[in-house]
């Protein structure tokens, strides 16, 4: 679950909370698993998702402008897909959306030719 990574990031094994819960086991305050120091400032971020928000919500209703935009992709991210130590998935994953946007007007022009 993408919730669980980014709870790791910020300092809480939302899986081992969960677990407990589920056996019905109480969470013992002061435990090691039972942080009260964690980080709220890390955010998750599907690049592609969010550009595509931006540039279809936020930035056409006004409420973002590009520079706002790109000032809030600053700070602590987990990402989606981008791990420097496993790069495979972005790789993958931008390549099937680069091949989507470059055959997206051949296919285009196809159903124009062949009439519908």
């Amino acid at each position: 679950n993408l919730w669980h990574h980014l709870g790791a990031h910020c300092g809480i094994n939302l899986p081992y909370l969960a677990y407990l819960d589920s056996c019905g086991l109480e969470i013992q305050e002061g435990a090691d698993y039972c942080v009260t120091d964690y980080r709220t400032d890390v955010r998750w971020l599907s690049f592609g998702r969010d550009l595509i928000g931006f540039v279809r919500e936020y930035r056409s209703s006004g409420v973002l402008t590009l520079r706002s935009w790109l000032r809030s992709l600053g700070g602590a991210k987990v990402f989606h897909y981008f791990s420097w130590d496993d790069p495979l998935p972005f790789a993958v994953s931008t390549g099937r959306y680069v091949r989507r946007i470059i055959e997206a007007p051949a296919k285009k022009i196809a159903r124009v030719v062949r009439g519908t």
